[in-house]
């Protein structure tokens, strides 16, 4: 007797849950659709967790739809969780293989990592499914990002005059200027101001192109708008001061470069132009220990040693400097600025450890790897410091001879009366190349 109790109580039960499981299903039918629409309204609003909470509740009841997939995969990359969206996106995409809208959104989160090769490869897959304004703009960001600008400006182009998307205008802008027609993209950039996107990118690039148009005023202008908001900011900071160079204001670059809030953090960026405007300005001593700075912190290169080498050169510290092109050149052997500087500073009597041997050796090297006027106006020095006169002056004349130039023609006169009075030629006869 109390086996059949106990028997139809469980009967009772297990009717009761297929009731309601019938009853939910005949619910979910009716309402998948409307929850599913209702989450992507919430997405165009980018109520991203109002959505995600419809969603999860879906899921958690079976939902397995492609826009589900699809649905939480936006939800994710727009929270910024492109990690857990990829994961997500590539299981639905294997789930469903035919439906290119995978492909697209699997795009769009790669392009969130930085992926430009892998995202340009999905997306142009999904070309069939791009049809919104937003899925072209991933389309030339890809584009742009893997340098194909010219098929990046033909996507975005007709959008321009329409649309109201501040990304597409920088995005279009960028491209532009990766073309080289910054005139051209100077009005999308101010267009794109007030429309979205990243303003602090927006602001840099148009100061940017206004200094690459030579508009200085205008650059100023916006980099200082920068700067008003934050001191500290370094790409501002270099804009600003390579503006003020220009207009050889070198006095107030570097005072630019000293007030800022990285000046005592040592920037790299920042102490380089410090160094070169210091050097301008003829104080040696503050752009060595520029240039000294930069290469205990970074590895050498040959911008960087040439530069602490002339500095050392400004303040006569002839050996420390030989020291530094030697280094130079055991470096980086393919490089002619070492091999010249020393055959200079040979030919020009400052050596305190070159042989005449090694002086000779380095100005044919130097000549070897950049054969131009200079090195062989430094040989020329060279093989007058060994005594060679006559040849010295062979070379001289020749160079005068091939040049129109007539403020070169008589400092080369001056070099060739020098020789005839066979004397070696000074460091003011003999032309420096420049620094870097």
């Amino acid at each position: 007797m109390l086996v059949s109790i106990v028997l139809i109580f469980l009967l009772l039960v297990a009717f009761l849950r297929l009731r309601d499981w019938a009853k939910y299903g005949q619910m979910h039918k009716k309402s998948r659709f409307r929850l599913l629409s209702k989450a992507k309204k919430l997405l165009n609003k980018e109520a991203w967790e109002e959505a995600e909470k419809i969603l999860l509740l879906l899921y958690e009841n079976g939902e397995r739809s492609p826009d589900l997939w699809l649905l939480y995969s936006q939800v994710l990359r727009g929270t910024n969780r492109v990690e857990e969206a990829l994961r997500w996106i590539a299981f639905g995409a294997r789930k469903y293989p035919n439906d290119l809208s995978f492909l697209l959104e699997e795009g769009q989160i790669l392009l969130r990592l930085k992926k430009w090769e892998e995202s340009l490869q999905k997306i142009v897959r999904a070309t069939p499914l791009i049809r919104s304004e937003e899925d072209h703009l991933a389309l030339a960001t890809a584009l742009y990002y893997t340098d194909h600008f010219e098929d990046a400006w033909m996507i975005l182009s007709p959008f321009l005059e329409r649309t109201r998307n501040g990304f597409v205008l920088t995005l279009a802008a960028d491209t532009l200027v990766a073309m080289g027609a910054n005139q051209e993209a100077i009005p999308l950039y101010v267009h794109a101001l007030g429309r979205g996107g990243k303003r602090h990118h927006i602001l840099l690039a148009l100061g940017n192109a206004y200094h690459q148009t030579g508009q200085l005023k205008e650059a100023e202008a916006v980099f200082q708008k920068i700067l008003m908001r934050d001191r500290s900011d370094i790409a501002a900071t270099l804009g600003l001061g390579a503006c003020m160079e220009e207009k050889n204001f070198y006095n107030k670059a570097l005072a630019l470069y000293q007030s800022t809030p990285v000046w005592t953090s040592g920037d790299l960026s920042i102490l380089k132009q410090a160094g070169i405007s210091a050097l301008h300005l003829q104080k040696f001593e503050l752009a060595r220990d520029c240039f000294s700075q930069i290469l205990e912190k970074h590895p050498p290169t040959p911008l960087y040693l040439s530069y602490f080498g002339y500095s050392l050169e400004c303040l006569q510290r002839w050996e420390e400097a030989e020291e530094v092109y030697l280094q130079m050149i055991r470096l980086f052997p393919h490089h002619p600025h070492g091999y010249r500087t020393l055959a200079w500073i040979f030919g020009s009597g400052h050596s305190h450890q070159l042989t005449p041997d090694e002086g000779i050796a380095f100005a044919h090297k130097g000549l070897k790897l950049l054969p131009d006027p200079i090195s062989w106006e430094i040989l020329s020095a060279c093989i007058a410091r060994m005594g060679n006169y006559e040849k010295a002056y062979e070379i001289q004349h020749y160079l005068f001879t091939s040049i129109d130039d007539q403020q070169e023609r008589a400092r080369r006169q001056i070099a060739m009366r020098v020789l005839r009075g066979k004397n070696p030629l000074s460091d003011t006869q003999i032309k420096r190349g420049l620094v870097a």
